[in-house]
């Protein structure tokens, strides 16, 4: 959300004010649309696998045998990614 105000248009920043302040029956997936125009989603991933690399390398770092980390590691690239 924060990252939506601070990339908008005027246009694109009105029709999200006037989402948080009203309940539609299409509120989610006009706020979704909104979101993928400001690339927000695009974003979400670039960030998303800065985490997993950050995680990785501090997994690499940790004093415990590979053998026994490879198993998070494997879990960790899982949840990131998997879809929905």
């Amino acid at each position: 959300m924060i990252r939506a105000l601070e990339d908008h248009n005027p246009t694109q920043k009105e029709e999200l004010d006037q989402l948080l302040q009203i309940d539609r029956e299409d509120k989610v997936e006009s706020v979704l649309k909104l979101y993928k125009d400001c690339k927000i989603d695009q974003w979400a991933l670039e960030l998303k696998g800065q985490f997993l690399n950050d995680a990785l390398t501090h997994f690499d770092d940790m004093a415990v045998v590979s053998k026994r980390k490879q198993p998070l590691k494997d879990l960790a690239i899982f949840l990131v990614k998997r879809e929905h």
